[in-house]
């Protein structure tokens, strides 16, 4: 077992509204927010508002070998165009792979927005030579991964159509 903390941010060029949106609506964050897998395997449920619950599942596979992925988390403090706060479990095959609180923050710039983003996580089940290092990577890399989405996703929202 081990634990860590993932601090990343980022400045969209986006309004606060938009950005709020793409966190909020499930349309929208299916954009940019979901777990690796084939596209028919996915799935996405959300219920933003304190005490409401986003769930995602896909089927990954790896050297030939399915992998069920599960996100479960439960909105613990959302103040509009601000702040979101959960917490959430992570499963690979039904077993507990993490465990995080997670915050993330909206600021007004006049460049956009910026998006702050802190986690503290618990690993369970460590992988490779278990010092924990792949596990980090995979919690700095995923945060990389995700704020890169959102960015792209409120890029082409800009769009016309």
């Amino acid at each position: 077992m081990m634990h860590g903390t993932v601090s990343q941010e980022v400045v969209v060029a986006a309004p606060l509204a938009l950005v709020w949106s793409a966190y909020a609506e499930l349309d929208f964050r299916d954009r940019w927010f979901r777990l690796p897998g084939e596209r028919s395997s996915r799935s996405h449920e959300l219920d933003f508002r304190v005490g409401g619950e986003e769930v995602t599942r896909s089927t990954f596979i790896n050297m030939e070998n399915p992998e069920v992925l599960e996100l479960r988390a439960r909105f613990l403090d959302l103040v509009p165009e601000h702040r979101i706060t959960i917490n959430s479990t992570f499963t690979l095959n039904g077993n507990l792979r993490i465990a995080s609180v997670a915050t993330t923050e909206l600021e007004s710039t006049d460049d956009g927005t910026r998006v702050s983003y802190l986690e503290q996580y618990q690993c369970f089940g460590l992988i490779g030579d278990g010092s924990g290092d792949s596990e980090r990577g995979e919690r700095e890399g995923g945060t990389r991964f995700m704020l890169r989405g959102l960015a792209i996703a409120l890029d082409q929202a800009g769009q016309p159509t």
